[in-house]
């Protein structure tokens, strides 16, 4: 991850989040819940927009956190 830069880690919110959030602390990268279907994340459950709108700002956030 440090090799290529990597500051932004994608999980689903299905899945154990542990390994991700280790790694995380390791490299200094940021942990981002990315569901691939809508409803995986509250306020997404109305349409395939709002998933990717949520996706979007969530990694844009984390980039922008990170930069700070």
């Amino acid at each position: 991850m440090k090799q290529v830069n990597a500051r932004v880690i994608l999980v689903e919110p299905y899945l154990d989040r542990r390994m991700a959030e280790r790694v995380a602390r390791q490299t200094g990268a940021t942990v981002v819940d990315a569901p691939y279907l809508p409803g995986g994340v509250k306020g997404t459950e109305d349409s395939y927009l709002k998933l990717i709108d949520y996706l979007v700002t969530s990694i844009a956030q984390a980039l922008e956190a990170e930069g700070k």
